[in-house]
């Protein structure tokens, strides 16, 4: 899974202030439903299920080992 970054257009802060307002009436609920639709446009999976992550990365270490 890979952010697409062309699926946004770059505003100014201006453009961002006159959305503020808007985005201070919704509900937590509406900013919550706001944001998992964003996620899935800007990863590209709308009107998808949400992917599994993806554990092979990380490893288990124990509790004694030191981070780098």
């Amino acid at each position: 899974m890979k952010l697409d970054k062309t699926k946004f257009i770059k505003q100014s802060y201006l453009e961002a202030a006159i959305h503020q307002p808007e985005y201070n009436k919704m509900t937590d609920e509406e900013k919550e439903e706001s944001f998992l639709l964003l996620m899935q446009a800007s990863f590209g999976f709308v009107n998808q299920p949400w992917p599994k992550m993806d554990k092979t990365f990380f490893i288990k270490r124990s509790h004694d080992e030191k981070t780098r």
